[in-house]
């Protein structure tokens, strides 16, 4: 991870300084690790979230999670095929069936969180299209 180093500096007057430090003590995604508001953190957040660079850094964290599902799923399916092998060839027993049955029951699940994540993905596309 990279240590924040730059500096920059922006003024506020009282009123906005008050609501920023409210909406950073409300904000769960940027409280220090202590639980305190993480003022820099909440207006570091807004600011990279609207000018779109979190949207390309999230766009890449979602692509590696969608290879990542692809590679989960193919393993899978390779295990499915074994199961189907030893079925068709006539050595196959009751685990076996349940075997076959427990591999088509997580590529479905595979499958939904793919489909998931590319919804995900079309309509984060969507809003940066719309900014």
């Amino acid at each position: 991870m990279d240590r924040r180093s730059i500096v920059v500096r922006a003024r506020v007057t009282m009123e906005e300084y008050e609501y920023l430090c409210s909406k950073a003590e409300q904000s769960s995604e940027t409280k220090c690790r202590s639980g305190a508001k993480n003022l820099s953190g909440y207006i570091r957040k807004c600011i990279l979230k609207e000018s779109g660079y979190l949207a390309g850094r999230n766009h890449q964290r979602e692509q590696r999670e969608l290879k990542n599902l692809t590679y989960q799923i193919r393993k899978i399916g390779v295990n499915i095929n074994q199961a189907t092998k030893k079925i068709n060839s006539g050595y196959y027993s009751r685990e076996t069936c349940a075997a076959l049955q427990e591999g088509l029951d997580k590529v479905e699940q595979r499958l939904s969180e793919l489909i998931r994540l590319l919804e995900e993905c079309e309509n984060g596309s969507d809003k940066a299209d719309e900014h």
